[in-house]
């Protein structure tokens, strides 16, 4: 919803920069600007940081020749990194990549200063979250073919040392949202910002609903939307994601859509907007990739080696959306995410 000026009864507090959401992006946003010199306040909807990254593992896909990296012994390259997001990607965008690629150790070392902690440690085993402190693991399709040999392969994904599978995204949080405080970034928990206003063509703030009582905050030099995604919005997930209807979502509770949904009214531009990280991995543990995964018809169409997200997506592609995974008794077991995946056991011995 787009509001006049002329419809603001009056400003409850003004800063030059509002943050709506304070996630990871909302949080990291509020950081920049606030070292950069502005004033910063976010208004953050539920009574405390919840969102995606609060119920995540907390890795960071980081790539050419971080610190931990370096210390664990392995080479990578901003060449590398943009090579390889590009031969995985269906609608590869050079510009985005190489950016994304050329900060990559930039950002590693950002998100450490202000407190986000990383072991100098490597895990090595094909796992989705490793349940330990270590840090470094293999995340994605580096070594799998064909993309190994379309980009030199490293280990990109840095977990927040955190003793557990899960946990690491809401310490990252923490920390930043701390430091937040001690640099001077307000925050106004318990408030839904449900409007934008305009004046001449400029958003110059926002309405937000706090328990039922309407304040405006103004923002003098622009508002940041950092709410989330749409998961939890039915009407959404039937429009952008139709074949994903009535699958679990992970997220956060408040993953409505509502800040995706402000800054269109507002005349801004999505994409990607069909996208999604979707699993049911067959891993861990390890040896069971070595098993043959074929659809109905007895028809391989993937890697089984491949990030569990490309597995799953690719099996969705099959008839009727099943996949069967053929092991022998030497490595046969049980996959770790059986009881949260839809996956059952078809004993072929009986």
């Amino acid at each position: 919803m787009i509001l006049a000026l002329e419809d603001v009864s009056g400003w409850t507090a003004s800063a030059d920069l509002i943050v709506v959401g304070y996630g990871i992006a909302g949080v990291c946003g509020a950081i920049e600007a606030r070292e950069a010199g502005a004033d910063v306040l976010v208004l953050e909807r539920s009574s405390g940081c919840t969102g995606s990254t609060a119920v995540a593992s907390g890795h960071f896909y980081l790539g050419g020749g971080t610190a931990v990296q370096t210390a664990c012994g392995f080479s990578d390259s901003a060449e590398a990194v943009a090579n390889y997001l590009t031969a995985v990607s269906d609608r590869p965008d050079k510009a985005k990549f190489d950016a994304f690629a050329a900060g990559g150790v930039a950002l590693f070392d950002w998100l450490e200063a202000r407190g986000v902690p990383f072991d100098r440690s490597y895990f090595p085993t094909k796992a989705v979250i490793q349940y330990g402190r270590d840090c470094l693991i293999w995340t994605g399709n580096e070594k799998v073919w064909p993309y190994r040999d379309e980009a030199a392969p490293a280990p990109r994904g840095h977990k927040v040392a955190f003793e557990g599978e899960e946990g690491g995204g809401a310490l990252a949080l923490r920390k930043l949202v701390e430091h937040a405080e001690r640099i001077g970034v307000d925050t106004r928990f318990d408030m839904q910002v449900d409007a934008l206003v305009m004046d001449a063509g400029r958003i110059v703030g926002v309405r937000a609903r706090h328990f039922g009582e309407r304040l405006f905050f103004r923002a003098e030099r622009g508002v940041l939307l950092a709410g989330g995604g749409f998961g939890r919005n039915e009407a959404m997930m039937a429009h952008y994601l139709p074949r994903f209807d009535g699958v679990t979502i992970l997220g956060g509770p408040y993953d409505d859509g509502t800040a995706i949904n402000l800054g269109m009214d507002a005349g801004g531009a999505v994409d990607n907007m069909d996208g999604i990280l979707v699993t049911s991995p067959i891993y861990p543990p390890e040896q069971l990739v070595k098993g043959i995964l074929v659809n109905r018809d007895g028809k391989r169409f993937v890697a089984e080696d491949s990030y569990h997200s490309r597995t799953t997506l690719a099996i969705i592609e099959q008839p009727d959306g099943e996949a069967y995974l053929i092991v022998d008794s030497d490595i046969f077991a049980y996959p770790a995410w059986t009881e949260h995946a839809n996956q059952r056991l078809v004993d072929g011995f009986a």
